[in-house]
């Protein structure tokens, strides 16, 4: 047998990821190429390439885009 008859209790860190894991969007499946895609409902694209409509989520992102 291992362990004592105690209750385990969590951190605050492993509380912190559980609620990033289940309030972040990973973004698979349809939902979550609406969400990388941003054109329905915000998202995460935030900026649009003007010569090719490319999307990114930030502007390093998009610098690099640029750079390519």
């Amino acid at each position: 047998m291992t362990g004592k008859a105690k209750p385990k209790k969590h951190t605050a860190k492993e509380l912190a990821l559980k609620a990033d894991a289940a309030l972040t969007n990973r973004g698979g499946g349809k939902a979550g190429l609406a969400d990388r895609t941003g054109h329905e409902k915000g998202g995460h694209a935030k900026f649009e390439c003007p010569l090719c409509k490319v999307t990114a989520p930030d502007v390093k992102s998009m610098q690099i885009h640029h750079e390519a």
